[in-house]
C-alpha cells in the first residue's frame, strides 16, 4: 500500500487489518467472533466484518466503540435484529474498554446489488475487515473517482428536493463563521438555490451522533474523516449509512 492508501494498481486498499487490532481489543473481538457464530448459524449469514477505529488500530481503550457489520443471507428479521441487540449488549456489559458495541445487518443481496456498488460495496471492499469469508471477493475494486464521491455521498439538490423539513448537519471543532456558539438551529442559504434550510452544528463526532436523536430527520449530514471522538466513517453508519429516500446520501467527506 502507498502513503496515499492506494494498491501499486491505484486501487483502494481496506484501510483495516486484524493483525492492527490493538492489544486491549483482542479479547473483545474474540469475543464477538464467539458470539456472532454461537448465534448466527450459516444458514442466517454470510460473513462477518470489523469496521472503524479497532481494525484501524486507532481504537482508544474506554473511549470507542466496536462497530460490526453482519452480511445476511436473507433481508434482516427483528429476530435477527433483536439477536444483534443481545450481543451489542453482552460485549457492551462484559468490556470496559469499548464505549458500546454496534452491530449493522444487510443482506448479501443487498451489499452485492449494482445500486449499491459505490455505497454498500465501497463499504464493504475498503472500510470492512473481514473476520471470515469475504463478500469483497464477488465485488470490484474501487479507485478515488468523481463517480466514486458522487455515488457515496449522494446528490445534494436531489435529497433537498425530496425531504419534506430538510435540514443540514455541520460538524466542527467550532461554530462556522456568522454563527453564535448558543443556538443549535440557525437559517442557512442554501449553496443549490433552493429555499433556505436549517442548520444544526455539533462540535465533535460524539455531539453529532445524538443530533439524529434529538430533531427531526436530517436531508443531508455533512461530516470530516476526522474529528474529535469519533470519525466519519464510524459515524455514518451509526447514524444510518443510506436514506431510503431518492437521492440522499451520508457519506463521509475529506
Amino acid at each position: 500500500m502507498t502513503e496515499r492508501g492506494l494498491a501499486h494498481d491505484g486501487t483502494i486498499e481496506r484501510e483495516g487489518a486484524l493483525e492492527r487490532v490493538a492489544a486491549a481489543f483482542t479479547p473483545v473481538v474474540d469475543a464477538a467472533r464467539a458470539q456472532i457464530a454461537g448465534t448466527f448459524t450459516s444458514a442466517r449469514l454470510h460473513s462477518a466484518y470489523l469496521y472503524g477505529s479497532v481494525p484501524r488500530g486507532t481504537a482508544v481503550p474506554g473511549v470507542s466503540d466496536l462497530d460490526v457489520q453482519l452480511a445476511l443471507s436473507h433481508e434482516p428479521t427483528e429476530a435477527d435484529r433483536a439477536d444483534a441487540r443481545a450481543i451489542e449488549t453482552a460485549l457492551d456489559h462484559a468490556f470496559p474498554q469499548i464505549d458500546g458495541a454496534g452491530i449493522l445487518l444487510t443482506s448479501t443481496h443487498v451489499l452485492l446489488s449494482e445500486l449499491e456498488r459505490h455505497d454498500d460495496g465501497f463499504f464493504i471492499t475498503c472500510l470492512c475487515t473481514p473476520l471470515g469469508p469475504d463478500l469483497a471477493e464477488r465485488l470490484p475494486r474501487h479507485r478515488p473517482t468523481t463517480e466514486l464521491a458522487r455515488e457515496t455521498n449522494g446528490d445534494f439538490a436531489l435529497v433537498q428536493r425530496h425531504a419534506s423539513k430538510p435540514r443540514q448537519l455541520a460538524l466542527g471543532p467550532a461554530p462556522r463563521p456568522n454563527t453564535t456558539a448558543g443556538p443549535r438551529l440557525i437559517t442557512a442559504p442554501s449553496a443549490t438555490g433552493v429555499e433556505p434550510r436549517e442548520l444544526v452544528t455539533a462540535s465533535s463526532g460524539r455531539d453529532a451522533l445524538k443530533s439524529p436523536l434529538d430533531h427531526e430527520d436530517f436531508a443531508v449530514i455533512i461530516m470530516d474523516v476526522q474529528m474529535p471522538g469519533i470519525d466519519g466513517y464510524e459515524i455514518r453508519p451509526a447514524g444510518g449509512r443510506r436514506s431510503e429516500r431518492p437521492g440522499s446520501g451520508s457519506g463521509p467527506r475529506d
